[in-house]
């Protein structure tokens, strides 16, 4: 849902368009879960992705793991000004 928003925003490059078919869990964490937001509260959105099939078997693609240059996904972090989400 909040993914979704994201990627139509933009937010997301090329290589990280394949979380939206692959996202296992999203939720909001911080203080919007716990009850205890103000108004100037952002929205901490956490999700759980599963890997291409391509980076978890790289082998079927003939790439071998540590010794090719395979994309890796590290982290995303999305900032924008507080808004409502739903």
């Amino acid at each position: 849902m909040y993914t979704e928003q994201f990627i139509k925003k933009n937010k997301f490059s090329e290589n990280d368009l394949f979380i939206k078919d692959n996202l296992l869990l999203e939720t909001i964490m911080g203080s919007h879960a716990y009850g205890c937001a103000n108004e100037t509260s952002d929205f901490d959105i956490i999700g759980i992705f599963m890997d291409r099939h391509q980076d978890l078997f790289p082998q079927k693609y003939g790439l071998i793991l540590g010794f090719d240059n395979l994309s890796r996904f590290e982290h995303k972090e999305l900032k924008e000004k507080k808004r409502r989400l739903f």
